[in-house]
């Protein structure tokens, strides 16, 4: 449980809230900050990649570095192969106006923006924590830059990332209370049906066929997918009280009818296409990415969390988690609010078979 003197306040976006048609205007903005001296806060500028659990987990500890440094935030959010919906299309409009968020077409654009940041060094202090860009490895890790010591600079601070940002306030002690408080569209949220007493299982088995993630070998995807198959979790979920429902989120078919068939109704789901061969339920346009979303914002709903190895999703839905609150008279009043995190499981480390050899949070993987 994390209580609620870990939420920390963001700063309102300032001149850079009304920059977010393309990335000139949004340059423009900031330099012209740095221009007006210390009148004028410097901004922690996050740009997310890969997939939608990636992206929640780097915009979460961004929130919350922004927040503890007391810098305005802005957002730089692709829509790319990995994950090709806008943030808009996933929260709601008053979250937005929290921090500057700009939705940036394809894989040319990203690079154009980062190029550009980087001859910028009057104007930015920027790291890459992403492989792609060619970042050292120290003990055979990326050496992901502490960013601590930049809390006071005279500069903006521009971190591309998938990752948890190196700051002391940058951990999920503090980025999951930011992570909970992005409302998502009423769209979204009028799909939300499990509920608290129920057991979230998240099935994730289908190997990525696209572009590799980083550096990622495929051999330890395809390791931890084979855990993640859905049979795995027959055992496990067969433990619960015969009167357990499971809200189920798989990446195929296949996981959907045979759950459903070993626990006749007892699994409730968001219904999504997941045409057969090909992405299967894990393509990556805008509809598929709502329905990830419906799915993340479902699962952190429920009590425990049945999850998958490798997968950034099931973490960002741990730590999504909810707000609950507790009758009994607490610190804050009558009803005593807490952010509840709801326990994992992962197969292959937890139950099922496999060994927790590759187990680490720090995954290259995709949204779910």
């Amino acid at each position: 449980v994390k209580r609620r003197r870990f939420r920390q306040r963001l700063q309102p976006p300032g001149a850079a809230e009304a920059a977010v048609v393309d990335w000139p205007e949004l340059l423009s903005v900031l330099q012209d900050d740095l221009v007006r001296g210390s009148s004028a806060p410097t901004y922690l500028i996050v740009h997310l990649q890969y997939g939608l659990g990636n992206r929640l987990r780097a915009l979460a500890s961004a929130m919350a570095v922004a927040a503890a440094s007391n810098r305005p935030l802005a957002v730089i959010w692709p829509r790319d192969a990995h994950c090709n919906a806008s943030f808009h299309q996933l929260f709601d409009a008053p979250v937005s106006r929290r921090f500057a968020v700009l939705d940036v077409d394809g894989e040319a654009a990203q690079q154009a923006i980062w190029a550009s940041v980087q001859r910028e060094s009057a104007t930015f202090t920027a790291y890459s924590y992403m492989r792609e860009d060619g970042i050292p490895k120290e003990n055979g890790q990326p050496d992901r830059q502490w960013l601590g010591r930049y809390d006071h600079s005279d500069k903006h601070l521009y971190v591309k990332s998938a990752y948890l940002l190196s700051h002391p306030r940058g951990t999920w002690a503090f980025a999951a209370w930011q992570l909970n408080s992005l409302v998502p569209r009423p769209e979204v949220a009028a799909q939300l049906v499990a509920r608290r007493e129920m057991v979230g299982v998240h099935v994730r088995s289908v190997v990525d066929t696209g572009k590799a993630y980083g550096s990622t070998p495929l051999a330890d995807q395809q390791e931890w997918r084979t855990k993640g198959a859905w049979p795995n979790f027959v055992d496990r979920m067969a433990q619960e009280p015969p009167a357990t429902k499971f809200y189920l989120a798989a990446d195929s078919q296949a996981a959907y009818d045979g759950l459903m068939a070993r626990f006749p109704g007892r699994i409730v789901r968001t219904p999504r296409a997941c045409p057969p061969g090909g992405a299967g339920c894990e393509a990556r346009d805008a509809a598929s990415i709502v329905s990830a979303l419906v799915d993340m914002l479902n699962l952190a709903r429920t009590r425990r969390i049945l999850g998958s190895g490798y997968s950034s999703f099931s973490e960002a839905v741990q730590h999504y988690g909810s707000i609950r609150a507790h009758p009994l008279w607490g610190p804050l009043g009558p009803a005593d609010w807490s952010h509840f995190v709801p326990k994992v499981e992962v197969a292959g480390t937890a139950f099922g078979p496999g060994s927790a050899s590759l187990a680490r949070s720090d995954v290259d993987d995709s949204s779910r």
